[in-house]
Order: C-alpha cells, then sequence, then structure tokens
C-alpha cells in the first residue's frame, strides 16, 4: 500500500520534476521524503496523506526553479509549505 501511495504521487507530478528527484524515502513513521538533485530534502509527510501532495509539490517545484535557493528542507505536511533556508555565507 505506501509503495502503491508513492508511485501515484510521482505519477501526478511532471516529467521534469520527477527528472530532479534522487531518492525517494519511507521512514519507519511512514512519512515519506523525496531529495532533490539540487541536495535538499522535501518532506511529503504521511504516506496516507500524498493524493494531495502533487499539486502543492509542483506549486513550489515550478517556484524555485532556475533560482538558487539555499535550503535545509522544504516541508509540505502543514498547511502551508515551509521552508528552512541555510543562513547566509558570510562574506569575507
Amino acid at each position: 500500500q505506501p509503495v502503491t501511495q508513492v508511485l501515484r504521487f510521482l505519477s501526478g507530478i511532471s516529467a521534469e520534476a520527477r527528472a530532479q528527484i534522487a531518492e525517494v524515502s519511507l521512514g519507519a513513521d511512514s512519512c515519506v521524503e523525496v531529495r532533490l538533485h539540487y541536495g535538499f530534502p522535501v518532506r511529503l509527510g504521511p504516506v496516507e496523506d500524498l493524493d494531495e501532495k502533487p499539486a502543492i509539490f509542483m506549486t513550489i517545484f515550478n517556484e524555485i526553479q532556475g533560482k538558487n535557493v539555499r535550503a535545509a528542507y522544504i516541508d509540505l505536511q502543514y498547511s502551508k509549505p515551509y521552508i528552512k533556508l541555510l543562513p547566509e555565507k558570510p562574506k569575507q
């Protein structure tokens, strides 16, 4: 069942977005996380809530395309997406 839910999520996003996913993981707590080639993870939340996530994921994905987003992670578990930014490096 969880794998089917993840596959349904993946089929609900664009081919371009799927190509940017390096890894999909399902934690012991049944929460799904995808790691983008950019290096940061996107926390999707519980596997049973994945049906509503493709549209939200695509909105965020389209927003960050072509931008130099330095994120520690993006969390889509809440009603509004949360982006945890990395601190800026001090200029020398």
